[in-house]
Formats: C-alpha cells, structure tokens, sequence
C-alpha cells in the first residue's frame, strides 16, 4: 500500500477521532453545566433520598450482622469475605454492595469515595486483623459525605 495513502487514511483517523472526542465532552460539559428547573431538581433530590436512604438500610444491616459475632468469629467472616468463601455475612454483604451499583448514578462523588472505602474494608484481606470498630468508623464517614452532599450539619462535632 502507498505510504501516502496510509498517511492520509491516518490523518483522517485520527481527526474522526478528535472530532468525536470533542462532540462528546460538549455534551457532557452541556448536561454537567445545565440549569435544573425547580421541579426537575426536586425530583433529583428525592431519587437521592432513597438511594441515600437504601444504603443507609443495607448497611446498618450488615454492620448489625456483624457486631452480633464474637470478635474471633468476626474476625474468620470478614476474612471469608476478603477471600470470596462462603460467609455469614454474604447475604448481608452482597445488599449492601447490589445497594451501591444499583444507586451509583444518583451518588455524589463524595459519598461514593465513602462507600467505597466501607466496602473495600471487609473485601481487603488484613494481615493483622479486621475492626469491627474500623468498619463502623467507616460507615460513619458514609453519613458524613451524605449529610455534606445534602448540606447538613455534621452529627460529629469537631470542637
């Protein structure tokens, strides 16, 4: 094949490319950037609530699932959980991160770096041993992103 012909072909390549790479951003930068009315923003409030709200539920029920065990008990669970083998807290587990996915389109990116930490933790293997303390710890820092997203006030003082 003639290396003009392979230039141009690769000139035109890459300006297509270029081009769809701009239209895109445009239109990410359009929607990002785009004014809600005041009913379109109360319905994006309210979606947030209950995805806010369904992971909320998910996760104090795994937390609870997991304060019930002895700490020894807790501690061979959550390494189950790290290294994918059958576990008490599956089921509990499994909702809390099916909560996560399903939700992640309403999620502020901050509450979503949150829970993403709360539920990296039990999916870590820890050498020296997992917290329940550190994985509640965590969880608190879900409500904190959430209240902060929504523009609440923190429920830890920091005096």
């Amino acid at each position: 094949m003639d290396p003009t012909l392979l230039s141009v072909v690769a000139v035109v390549g890459a300006l297509s490319a270029a081009v769809f790479a701009l239209s895109t951003a445009a239109v990410a930068v359009r929607l990002w950037s785009r004014e809600y009315t005041p009913a379109e923003s109360a319905v994006l409030l309210d979606e947030k609530l209950r995805a806010y709200r369904e992971l909320l539920d998910q996760m104090v029920a795994f937390n609870r699932s997991a304060i019930e065990l002895a700490p020894d008990e807790f501690q061979f669970e959550m390494d189950n959980i790290a290294l994918e083998q059958e576990s008490q807290l599956d089921e509990a587990y499994r909702n809390v991160n099916q909560a996560f996915q399903s939700n992640f389109h309403v999620i502020d990116p901050s509450v979503r770096a949150a829970v993403g930490d709360y539920v990296d933790y039990p999916a870590t293997y820890h050498g020296d041993g997992v917290a329940i303390g550190e994985l509640l710890t965590r969880g608190g820092a879900v409500s904190e992103s959430m209240r902060e997203d929504l523009g609440l006030q923190s429920i830890f003082p920091r005096d």
